[in-house]
């Protein structure tokens, strides 16, 4: 430590000196390393410290020098027994919070991953602790509007399944232009997995992302064809991503984020490779590009968690891919 001298005293520490404690130099000679408590000022630890100690090691002896709120000002959060015994419902809402974020975490840590997608999990997570505590309520979102299906007009309806990458942009671009309130042909949605290996029976959303089960995150929808045919849907498909990157939108990377369109009658093979054909000639010819969209027979179809359900209606300001997007 540099000598100080009388003219180089802070006014703090002169304060600190006018209530007793001794210069640092004969607190030093003194052999004192351990905190100690006398004189310390409601200025609190930092001022305790220019005067020769050093900054206590660990909580216990942090509370012992310390008020429970200056304890908590200088960086200690509250311990989770007080936060318990405060507010039990809050208590249990922080801890579970983050422990979905720690379980996130986890995942991305061990296998890899960080896609936009799982990063923005864990960030909308956060996000909504964040909310919790400023008392923000959530959005309202109607389910009649987005996801209660509605009667066809004809008496028939058809299922039409579509991979595009993240599923939270898919479901939101489709339900933005035929919402099922408004009567356009869309009659119900849902996101889930599909595509993978048959072994891998119920897929979570944590297991789909490491890539191990070669799912692919899907839309799945429940269409009136006397109101919009399936050709229809399947160029609308085309038009709200990119179907000539491999495994890839955006930045999200992987088998789960490949384009493909999964027909579930040999009628719906027939069309979508007719109106793949024409999109191919009409749009990625000119420009020297091919689609790589994978058209497969449909396979056993397992709903997403539902937090992932009408999830950009829900959570307005979540991720959403740049790639989905009207591009023609």
């Amino acid at each position: 430590m540099a000598e100080l001298t009388e003219h180089a005293v802070s006014s703090d520490l002169s304060d600190e000196l006018a209530v007793g404690l001794p210069l640092p130099e004969n607190f030093s000679q003194s052999g004192n390393q351990t905190p100690d408590s006398t004189g310390l000022s409601a200025r609190g630890i930092d001022n305790f410290r220019i005067t020769g100690n050093i900054t206590p090691d660990s909580d216990s002896e942090r509370r012992t020098v310390l008020e429970p709120e200056n304890f908590r000002q200088v960086g200690n959060p509250t311990p989770d027994s007080e936060r318990r015994a405060a507010s039990p419902a809050n208590f249990n809402n922080y801890a579970n919070h983050m422990a979905q974020v720690k379980a996130i975490t986890d995942e991305m840590l061990a296998h890899g991953s960080f896609s936009s997608t799982l990063i923005s999990s864990g960030w909308d997570l956060m996000l909504g602790r964040i909310k919790s505590l400023l008392n923000v309520a959530p959005p309202v979102v109607d389910p009649a509007k987005y996801r209660t299906r509605m009667t066809s007009a004809t008496g028939k309806s058809e299922i039409a399944t579509f991979a595009a990458g993240c599923f939270w942009g898919v479901e939101h671009i489709f339900l933005k232009h035929f919402p099922p309130s408004q009567n356009k042909g869309i009659l119900k949605t849902s996101v889930g997995y599909t595509g993978g290996n048959p072994l891998v029976t119920h897929p979570d959303y944590k297991t789909v992302c490491t890539g191990a089960t070669d799912h692919a995150e899907a839309l799945r929808i429940e269409f009136d064809p006397g109101v919009v045919s399936y050709a229809e849907l399947v160029e609308f498909f085309y038009r709200t991503h990119d179907p000539t990157t491999m495994n890839k939108q955006g930045a999200d990377t992987g088998t789960q984020y490949r384009s493909a369109i999964y027909f579930h009658t040999p009628e719906q093979e027939a069309t979508a490779r007719r109106v793949t054909e024409e999109v191919q000639a009409k749009h990625f010819t000119p420009k020297g590009q091919k689609i790589v969209t994978e058209i497969t027979a449909a396979s056993q179809w397992w709903n997403a968690e539902d937090y992932h359900q009408l999830y950009l209606f829900k959570n307005p300001s979540g991720y959403q891919c740049p790639t989905h997007r009207l591009h023609w």
